[in-house]
């Protein structure tokens, strides 16, 4: 699935363009791109649970770029999957928060999530 239309299976035509151009430089660098991770790993299935959503987020937490993807999501209002390594319920608390640096708020990787790749 190219970029463009991986924004628009995600947002939607009418919200693509509302948030103008999604063609950002770091999403060149983002480690999901650069090893051609499926995108439904990032958005795992409930009845997975928890074991799906670390999966995603162990790729999240080596990706140099994750500050970014979870600002873009919170930003494009993204309320499914993993982004950044943030839950779409972390992504909520981030933006209530008002912050611009997500930094300090990031979900943290555990110890026990280390042997899941």
């Amino acid at each position: 699935m190219s970029d463009q239309a991986w924004i628009e299976w995600i947002l939607g035509d009418s919200e693509r363009k509302k948030l103008g151009s999604l063609e950002n430089e770091w999403k060149q660098n983002a480690i999901c791109s650069i090893e051609n991770i499926p995108t439904k790993v990032f958005y795992p299935e409930r009845k997975r649970g928890d074991v799906a959503a670390a999966f995603a987020r162990k790729i999240c937490f080596r990706c140099p770029v994750r500050i970014d993807c979870a600002q873009w999501a919170i930003k494009a209002n993204e309320d499914y999957g993993v982004f950044g390594g943030a839950s779409p319920r972390q992504r909520q608390k981030m933006k209530s928060l008002g912050t611009a640096d997500v930094l300090d708020i990031m979900p943290k990787e555990k110890k026990n999530q280390s042997n899941l790749t």
